[in-house]
């Protein structure tokens, strides 16, 4: 299992590059975090690398799932008229928001032979 990844971070380009060989992904407005499972124990780390587990904790909470390892990549994100908004993500959190995406990076179980893992 994996330590903290750090990220790929998105780069400001003029246009998208060309070739197939290429994925591309919306930016959205919001905090970058990753959540690592072990054992049933939630931890959930800020691009840079800090915890921020206490500070999302309605988040850590929503991940009682049923993997004994697991790491998530995702952006925390709230909707304001169909856009992101980081004021808005702000206030939520102030007020015990929930709103959130994620995409899985790593999943491991010991009741699953398999690993799946998705590069960006």
């Amino acid at each position: 299992m994996p330590g903290f990844v750090p990220p790929q971070l998105a780069s400001l380009r003029s246009k998208p590059p060309a070739g197939d060989n290429w994925l591309h992904e919306i930016k959205y407005d919001g905090y970058r975090l990753q959540i690592h499972l072990d054992k049933g124990r939630v931890t959930i780390r800020t691009r840079k690398g800090l915890d921020w587990t206490k500070r999302f904790s309605a988040i850590a909470a929503a991940f009682d799932i049923p993997v004994d390892r697991a790491v998530f990549d995702g952006e925390v994100v709230a909707v304001k008229d169909g856009r992101t908004n980081f004021s808005e993500l702000q206030a939520a959190l102030a007020a015990g928001g929930r709103r959130r995406r994620f995409s899985t990076l790593s999943i491991s179980s010991s009741s699953k032979a398999s690993t799946c893992e998705t590069r960006r």
